[in-house]
């Protein structure tokens, strides 16, 4: 058997499959738009809208795409791509992709919440947590600890919050 995505929905109390190809993983969800990782190329990025039961692909380049996330009409997702991991941006209003990091360190696990992306970066040597305003184009380092991983973040409107191991345990 392979992974599929299913819905649950609180409101109706039903269940519902919504990938049966190949398979998929690790879904992120934001109002009636379904993105997840689908594996029946070489690891894509696609997308399932809830209020056309359609589904569509997002990125399916040669490379590996992996850990999208979604928020409104905006998914990000890593990107691996001659031996490099960067966070790329998929609009859809405007239906263009492009990449949002360039540096040739790791840079993984993205984070969307309206214009927000924040991201685990190690082009410092260990695991900081970046941050790209969509509105003014720019990027910020949020946390960087000398000797020790900060990852996993997650954001909501304003607020990041990360795992942090700069006292030798796993903190948030």
């Amino acid at each position: 058997g392979n992974y599929d995505i299913w819905l649950y929905d609180l409101r109706t109390d039903t269940e519902r499959r919504i990938t049966n190809a190949s398979a998929q993983k690790n879904p992120a969800i934001s109002g009636s738009l379904i993105v997840y990782e689908d594996s029946r190329n070489n690891g894509d990025i696609y997308l399932y809208d809830l209020s056309t039961n359609t589904e569509r692909p997002i990125a399916t380049s040669s490379a590996i795409e992996m850990s999208p996330a979604v928020s409104g009409d905006k998914i990000v997702w890593t990107n691996y791509y001659n031996g490099n991991y960067d966070i790329y941006l998929y609009d859809l209003n405007t239906n263009t992709e492009r990449r949002l990091t360039t540096d040739l360190a790791l840079q993984m696990d993205p984070v969307i919440s309206g214009n927000l992306v924040a991201w685990t970066d190690y082009r410092n040597g260990n695991g900081d947590i970046y941050l790209y305003d969509l509105d003014t184009n720019t990027e910020a380092e949020i946390s960087r600890e000398s000797t020790d991983v900060q990852a996993f973040p997650v954001i909501s409107n304003n607020k990041i919050a990360w795992s942090d191991y700069r006292n030798g345990n796993s903190d948030i």
